[in-house]
């Protein structure tokens, strides 16, 4: 067994205490879809073949619930993370998920997938561009990927820490005695007024969770394997593994207004080819920036235009209405509730959009919009949602469009 499966099986990763799937649960595929830029016969299928690598505790009961009708492959390299995924599926009900112990430097699947997810699992391979061939030769040329690896940025105080642990002889440790140096470690580093640690405010976050969810902590400071990747450097092991970047997963993120208020340093920064706008944007959130989430295609797959103003009118749309929640005691569901992604606030309506990093997004519409909204449930197409309404149309096309995924996250097409 590597080492990396053996720190898994120590820490199964994520310390799960529950779970969220959207409502309806096609979202997910209907958002990524969208900016995929897919036509209706390019859509991600219902039924499709999904490969979840390195699916940890509850990812694979994730996508199985937004593919109920598809076929799920989630694999992980550490035996007992895949154990407590398995019967959190279960628990769930999830039953349209096969668990397999796979390493995906080594996988065996040629063309397989529709949909591949990947987050948090090449950035820990000893040759991350072995990890993106493997996905690339997994994905059907219609196929897509979401994808995630570590930021240089993001990671930078936690490399500086792992740097004193090192130094410290904590990777000479047998695995038992790594968590009690690191531990004292951090509380001595944050607690002595000499000392001032790159990121204090992420480590501090850290020691505050050491006793509740010391997989958190570990799978942070004290993991055997770890690499990062600035822009160009992903960018470039996407281009060697034939791998095409065609959006961030939350593309309000790569938007400077997210960061700075500043009208000129705005107009400056909408002015500047794309590259150069992610650049800027890389380095002006700080620890509070983007992670690297993209989807991706491969290469030979022609990248579509974007979309005209009259094909969004022609199809129909659906609307987040809710974020479903499981809650967990062991690997077992505990209880199921719902959280609304809007809430009536005298005469106007709070809509609030999720993204997993970032800082949080709401906006305020008048409350006789939220009927428009409810209506949008995929069975019309929009333009003719907007027609039966009372609301002028462009005002209320306008206002539609800030709830796209590149804004709120809470409407997408739905063909």
């Amino acid at each position: 067994m590597s080492e990396v499966a053996g720190f898994y099986d120590r820490y199964p990763y994520p310390p799960a205490g529950g779970f969220t799937a959207p409502n309806p649960r096609r979202y997910n595929r209907d958002r990524a879809s969208l900016l995929l830029r897919r036509r209706a016969r390019d859509w991600i299928p219902a039924h499709a073949k999904v490969w979840v690598i390195g699916c940890g505790t509850v990812q694979a009961t994730h996508w199985g619930l937004c593919f109920p009708e598809g076929e799920i492959l989630a694999t992980d390299i550490s035996p007992e993370t895949l154990r407590r995924a398995e019967a959190i599926a279960k628990s769930a009900g999830c039953d349209n998920i096969r668990f397999a112990q796979e390493d995906l430097a080594t996988s065996p699947h040629r063309e397989e997938f529709d949909w591949i997810v990947c987050t948090g699992v090449i950035h820990h391979l000893p040759d991350p561009d072995a990890g993106f061939a493997g996905l690339r030769a997994a994905l059907k040329p219609e196929g897509a990927a979401l994808v995630m690896v570590y930021s240089t940025l993001l990671r930078e105080p936690l490399v500086q820490f792992r740097g004193l642990f090192r130094a410290m002889g904590g990777d000479a440790l047998p695995a038992e005695e790594r968590y009690p140096l690191m531990r004292r470690l951090l509380e001595a580093q944050l607690d002595s007024p000499r000392a001032h640690p790159v990121g204090q405010e992420a480590l501090a976050v850290l020691r505050d969770a050491l006793d509740e969810k010391p997989a958190f902590v570990a799978d942070a400071l004290i993991h055997p394997q770890e690499v990062t990747f600035d822009l160009p450097t992903l960018f470039a092991s996407l281009d060697k593994a034939g791998l095409a970047h065609r959006s961030w997963n939350h593309p309000r993120l790569w938007e400077l207004g997210t960061y700075l208020d500043d009208e000129t340093l705005g107009q400056r920064f909408s002015e500047l080819p794309i590259r150069e706008r992610e650049h800027a944007v890389y380095h002006a959130g700080g620890y509070h920036g983007p992670q690297l989430e993209c989807l991706v295609e491969r290469v030979d797959r022609s990248e579509p235009p974007r979309y005209e103003p009259q094909e969004l009118l022609a199809l129909p749309f659906v609307f987040r209405t809710a974020d479903d929640a499981w809650e967990l005691e062991g690997t077992s569901v505990r209880s199921r509730g719902s959280h609304a992604t809007y809430r009536l606030d005298g005469d106007a309506v709070e809509v609030r959009g999720g993204t997993t990093s970032g800082p949080p997004v709401t906006a305020r519409i008048p409350a006789d919009i939220l009927p428009v909204l409810k209506a949008l449930d995929g069975t019309r197409p929009l333009g003719e949602v907007l027609q039966d309404s009372s609301h002028d149309a462009n005002q209320l096309l306008g206002l539609l469009v800030q709830l796209l995924p590149p804004e709120l996250d809470l409407i997408a097409p739905s063909p």
